[in-house]
């Protein structure tokens, strides 16, 4: 793999593997409107043919009354009652012990509850059939959304690919996605739905649809001290850990320049392992800022300073720790820039994959540089654990957990997976 072409190959990866898993097509399809808690709108485009004064859709989470909060209104209340402070007593104290689900149910359901107000009269609305009768006929985008969320499909507020809606000439059609695969591997699949003005939803289409993890760290020493990051959050933990990784790789990199002196390479090389720590430091800065903004602690570093190993032996940790571990990181960098939900997370990302390709490439050229001072014997040994290496970052189970996927743009297990055999392939074809 030749330097200059890192960045290249693994924009060349990314897009391959991104491609993969783009599913449906979303030509046409607009985001629906969508409440300030990113969940689709009920009654942002509503057209009722009875209009009532006001309606307050109520939600809780897993049949918790102590949760129970107001999703979204419509109306004015008591706008038309006789008895203003009658009515508004009546909304306050109105409750329901049943109600109804809108999406998937997985670990934990929401349940729904209409109250709805007429003049004086307030009645409590506690069944996706009394929800369907109170809209009608499905003849706005938003109607179309919460129908087939009735029906049991999640509809994003956040991308359009698994959240869409357009007008065709027989109603509309909603880009929707599902859980169908809670085990080995998580999986959610795609859809694109037909919902009738009658409010009958039909699936058009489906697709596997693979939203990606893995972590952009860089090189670790050669004697460093494991130590576990703590979090209030899942994301803060993970972003600890990231930040104690970067600033151990402060290190890596001094210790990479020491011992690229001793053993004589080019002053550039040099250089450049020097501007790398550099850019760990910076790194770690902004790795413990989002730690902290998640609620994590990111343990300092312990490393132990350790004399020059030979030169076949700092070849054989380069291929592992640079060519294999610090490039692919860089590529799970450039994929979290992407596709981290979070706006901080996903440009923080990409400041830090700029950083790793480069300190990529300049793994690369130490390869090449050290390779041509070693015999066929320690050449054929490096291939080797370069090789080790490959199948490792193939055959390993990535951590799958649903905040990181969303929200730090880490690729699911499926997508971690198939950069991996991209990766693996192309290192197999450009060659070292």
């Amino acid at each position: 793999m030749r330097s200059a072409s890192i960045n290249n190959i693994l924009h060349k990866i990314l897009l391959a593997t991104a491609a993969s898993g783009c599913g449906i097509s979303t030509d046409g399809f607009d985001p629906p409107q969508c409440t300030t808690d990113f969940q689709p709108s009920m009654f942002g485009d509503v057209k009722l043919a009875d209009q009532p004064d006001y309606i307050e859709l109520r939600r809780r989470e897993g049949f918790s009354p102590e949760s129970e909060a107001v999703a979204e209104t419509f109306g004015t209340p008591c706008a038309t009652a006789a008895d203003a402070g009658a009515c508004q007593a009546a909304i306050a104290n109105a409750t329901s012990e049943s109600a109804f689900r809108m999406e998937e149910c997985s670990d934990v359901c929401t349940e729904y509850y209409l109250v709805v107000n007429r003049g004086d009269a307030v009645e409590v609305i506690n069944t996706a059939d009394g929800l369907r009768q109170l809209l009608g006929e499905t003849d706005t985008p938003g109607e179309a959304v919460t129908m087939a969320r009735l029906a049991g499909y999640s509809v994003s507020c956040e991308e359009i690919e698994t959240g869409g809606v357009k007008a065709t000439g027989t109603g509309f059609e909603v880009i929707a996605s599902k859980l169908t695969s809670a085990c080995t591997p998580v999986e959610t699949t795609q859809y694109r739905l037909s919902v009738s003005h009658a409010g009958a939803v039909d699936e058009l289409e489906s697709t596997v649809y693979d939203s990606n993890s893995g972590a952009c760290i860089g090189r670790r020493p050669s004697c460093m001290q494991r130590q576990s990051a703590q979090g209030k959050t899942r994301l803060g933990a993970y972003f600890g850990s990231v930040a104690h990784l970067e600033e151990v790789a402060v290190f890596a990199f001094a210790e990479l320049a020491r011992e690229l002196a001793h053993h004589g390479a080019p002053a550039e090389l040099i250089e450049r392992a020097e501007r790398s720590r550099r850019d760990e430091i910076r790194h770690g800065r902004i790795m413990r800022a989002l730690a902290d903004r998640f609620g994590g602690e990111a343990p300092e570093p312990r490393v132990t300073e350790q004399p020059p190993r030979s030169l076949e032996e700092l070849a054989r940790d380069n291929a592992v720790e640079g060519c294999v571990r610090e490039t692919f990181g860089a590529l799970v960098g450039m994929w979290q820039g992407r596709f981290a939900r979070d706006r901080g997370v996903r440009a923080a990302m990409r400041r830090v994959a700029v950083d790793e390709t480069s300190h990529a490439a300049l793994s690369w050229d130490i390869d090449r540089w050290a390779r041509s001072r070693l015999d066929a014997e320690a050449n054929a040994r490096i291939d080797a654990a370069r090789d080790d290496a490959l199948r490792e970052l193939v055959h390993e189970s990535p951590e799958d957990d649903e905040d990181l996927v969303r929200w730090a743009g880490l690729p699911s297990p499926n997508a971690h997976r198939e950069l991996a055999r991209r990766f693996v392939r192309e290192c197999a074809t450009v060659g070292g």
